[in-house]
């Protein structure tokens, strides 16, 4: 974690060269390669390497809890560190630390890549809800405009109807106006 850009990049071209599909003839070759890209693009992005550093040292500090619980519990070990000052430096050092911290990272990357691709997927569902609520609300307006221009064509056949209507009823009315003036 504390390598300078120039060294991770000279590590980057060395085991890139490796693992390179025209270079090695392993039936993963192109897996690994694409592996190594990705983490090497991961290390040139600031904001990558500040949320890696940070889970790795997340997953310290858990370390050095579940350490000093177990410290604690045990009589011994914890009267062992209080007559030796440095005990837990020289822990800190040891690879049974190394090892425990590298699978807590593995751990809290892992639980932290997970919650990442959570989130992305509500995102994506509530972008799709809006997108479809978009649509139904376009759909909902050219049906209603669609109704309002067949009610505009068919005014003429409504007018036409009033209009028929009233003629028959005009002609009635002329009709039993006749009859009684006794026309007919």
């Amino acid at each position: 974690m504390d390598a300078s850009k120039k060294d991770i990049s000279k590590q980057f071209r060395k085991v890139s060269l490796l693992i390179h599909p025209d270079k090695c003839s392993h039936e993963r070759a192109k897996e690994a390669f694409e592996v190594a890209n990705a983490a090497y693009k991961m290390i040139q992005n600031e904001e990558e390497m500040n949320f890696t550093r940070a889970a790795v040292e997340q997953a310290k500090e858990i370390v050095l809890a579940e350490r000093a619980k177990e410290v604690q519990r045990d009589h011994a070990l914890s009267t062992l560190h209080r007559l030796r000052e440095g005990e837990e430096e020289k822990w800190k050092h040891s690879d049974e630390f190394h090892y425990r911290w590298k699978i807590q990272a593995q751990k809290v990357l892992t639980n932290m890549e997970w919650k990442k691709r959570r989130f992305g997927k509500r995102i994506r569902e509530e972008e799709e809800r809006v997108r479809k609520d978009e649509e139904e609300e376009k759909e909902k307006a050219r049906d209603a405009q669609k109704q309002q221009k067949t009610w505009e064509e068919r005014r003429e056949e409504r007018v036409g109807g009033w209009r028929q209507f009233m003629k028959t009823k005009e002609a009635k009315k002329k009709k039993k106006k006749a009859e009684v003036l006794g026309v007919v």
